[in-house]
């Protein structure tokens, strides 16, 4: 019988890819081309979509706009307001990441081996990089997380 320790190392480890960029950056090609990168090495992807995963948490906001970008925006700031959390970005993409593996696993503690999820886009560099943010409230031995901030 083998037992593993902490530091044995995890064959393949489940992965989160966050992504931020500034406006004109073809976020859709960059996580395309990163689920195809992560295809020829055997994982699989699923892409996550901050902006429609956000619409799930209320933000009241009571702006109306035409234009589908600024309502992005504004409906972002409206929830970091909201709760007070510059960093709110993130937790719903915790969440996001929870609830898909809780799908594939049967529990959101439990990592997908061979899975990798494409967070797309968490707007401010620094939800991203906020490490000990994302640490605290992913870690597990089996889960990397790497941010891809563009310009």
């Amino acid at each position: 019988m083998t037992t593993t320790t902490e530091t044995d190392p995890i064959e393949f480890p489940e992965l989160v890819f966050a992504t931020a960029g500034p406006i004109g950056v073809d976020m859709d090609l960059i996580s395309l081309t990163l689920a195809n990168g992560l295809m020829q090495v055997g994982y699989t992807s699923q892409l996550i979509k901050i902006s429609m995963e956000m619409k799930r948490v209320p933000a009241n906001t009571g702006i109306e706009s035409t234009n589908a970008f600024h309502e992005k925006i504004d409906y972002a700031n409206a929830l970091r307001e909201r709760f007070d959390k510059p960093d709110l970005l993130a937790s719903v993409a915790i969440e996001a990441v929870r609830s898909r593996r809780r799908g594939k696993t049967g529990d959101h503690k439990k990592p997908a081996a061979k899975f990798a999820y494409i967070v797309s886009q968490l707007k401010r560099p620094r939800s991203m990089v906020a490490s000990s943010f994302w640490y605290r409230h992913m870690r597990q031995k089996s889960t990397g997380v790497i941010g891809l901030p563009t310009s």
